[in-house]
């Protein structure tokens, strides 16, 4: 358009010189001349800025486009969220990023007799049926399952992915409806194209896999070994084909709260314990396009015991004061786990255990070690209690609508190795189905049934416990 102006105006000039009449002075076509070529001038620098302007136009345009391709890689390297839970993302600059995910549970749970622990929120095994605790029904409705965790994504180094969890729950210290945060998980874990290391509070290698039960409890003191501790963790993998080989070895400090006899120090024996575990995952034989995992894994540590016991002799009687001495205890375990597809609408899971001084790692009924009061060696000095068990669990999905779960549990102590009045098995059967209303919204009804047996039993009124727990829930995940 700019152009069209000047070529006209150029014309016009020419013709007004043409036709402008010979009275004309020299010195009034000069003024016009200047006039018209001042004009032009103007127009092309109007012309040079709208030019600029168009460039500086283009160039935010293309500053745009890559803003946009950016966030959307930014949005494919995001891991998934922890557990299968949906969740959104925040996008922080300089190659950071938060994802919440997480749920909120309400469960309602009526028990038909007293049992671990006694307001009802969660259970373990159930209370001696005696005279004080037969038929004591209870009823609970909590919302303290509900849990909160982001994952935060770090920038790569080099090939290696670097992320952080953190993940709380709402068991803390508080009333029922004033419940206090819980620290459950809090990590970083940097990954290679086959290896990862690992720092900070997360689940145990050893007994890797989990029952699908509504109780809260998760199978510990039941059959399923293994809890959450600090630790450093170092994984490798080797991937052949369809298969992987994949070997992990952890140190971690153990922790036990459990203990009845003296103080623990919590691993303060000079040295932490050392778990390790090997897994090898291949095509199932008989599902296609599912896998089946098989793992064997073990532990062994230290502990060490401030005793406030004293020596005695066969009869009973004292024969040493060792009040604030400390005393040292083994623990070890060997683990198996697998995963076994036996159909598109049916698996197997389960795990196995042997092991001694196991409660720190919910084993053995929450008991490992005991005083050594009628021993033929070393009366009154602390003995370590040995225990197995395990749990097998079938998993039934009809349709993406509905899901089942049918299971044993049981943890077995030793007999010879623990005293009257302890625990000597506990077994614990159950079912649940869960109804989908969407991947994010599902609500089901689990049965449970405590079968716990204590040495010496009916003797002095005391019997052997058992308690028939139903469990309501709803739970919205994001």
């Amino acid at each position: 358009m700019l152009k069209m102006q000047l070529s006209v105006l150029a014309a016009l000039l020419v013709l007004g010189t043409l036709v402008m009449p010979a009275t004309a002075s020299e010195q009034e076509l000069r003024t016009e001349l200047q006039q018209a070529q001042d004009q032009i001038r103007q127009l092309r620098a109007e012309l040079d800025e709208v030019k600029q302007l168009r460039a500086e136009l283009q160039q935010l345009k293309d500053q745009g486009t890559s803003y946009q391709a950016e966030m959307a890689q930014a949005l494919k390297d995001i891991p998934a969220a922890s557990e299968g839970a949906e969740s959104g993302t925040l996008i922080l600059p300089a190659g950071w990023s938060i994802k919440p995910y997480g749920y909120v549970k309400l469960d309602a749970i009526w028990d038909d007799s007293k049992g671990y622990i006694t307001d009802g929120d969660l259970s373990f095994w159930a209370y001696p049926e005696n005279t004080t605790t037969r038929a004591d029904h209870t009823f609970a409705v909590t919302a303290k399952q509900t849990r909160l965790g982001a994952i935060v994504t770090a920038p790569n180094i080099g090939d290696a992915k670097v992320r952080g969890v953190i993940e709380t729950d709402f068991y803390g210290t508080g009333a029922q409806n004033k419940a206090a945060l819980r620290m459950r998980r809090a990590f970083g874990e940097v990954t290679g194209p086959d290896w990862m290391l690992l720092f900070g509070q997360e689940w145990e290698i050893i007994s890797p896999l989990f029952p699908d039960v509504f109780n809260f409890s998760y199978g510990g003191a039941m059959g399923n070994a293994g809890f959450r501790q600090p630790q450093i963790r170092f994984d490798r993998w080797w991937d052949m084909d369809d298969c992987q080989l994949k070997a992990q070895f952890a140190v971690q400090r153990e922790i036990n709260t459990q203990g009845t006899i003296g103080s623990y120090d919590n691993g303060t024996d000079g040295g932490p314990s050392c778990l390790a575990r090997v897994g090898f995952t291949m095509p199932s034989c008989m599902v296609s396009g599912k896998k089946m995992t098989f793992g064997v894994s073990g532990h062994y540590g230290r502990e060490e015991v401030d005793t406030d016991i004293n020596d005695r002799d066969l009869d009973g009687n004292y024969t040493e004061s060792r009040a604030g001495q400390d005393e040292k205890v083994h623990t070890w375990s060997i683990n198996a786990d697998f995963a076994f597809p036996i159909a598109d609408w049916l698996d197997f899971n389960g795990e196995m255990f042997a092991a001694e001084n196991y409660d720190a790692h919910e084993g053995g009924v929450y008991q490992g070690i005991r005083q050594m009061t009628n021993a033929s060696t070393a009366p009154g000095r602390l003995d370590e209690i040995e225990t197995m068990g395990g749990w097998g669990q079938f998993t039934i999905t009809p349709c993406p609508e509905w899901k089942f779960n049918v299971g044993m549990m049981v943890d077995d102590p030793q007999n010879a190795g623990i005293d009257d009045g302890m625990r000597a098995r506990n077994t614990i059967y159950y079912a649940n189905g869960r109804y989908f209303f969407s991947k994010y919204l599902w609500t089901g009804l689990e049965v449970m049934y405590f079968d716990t047996q204590y040495k010496g039993a009916r003797i002095d009124d005391y019997y052997d416990g058992d308690n028939l727990r139903l469990q309501h829930s709803w739970v919205l995940q994001f």
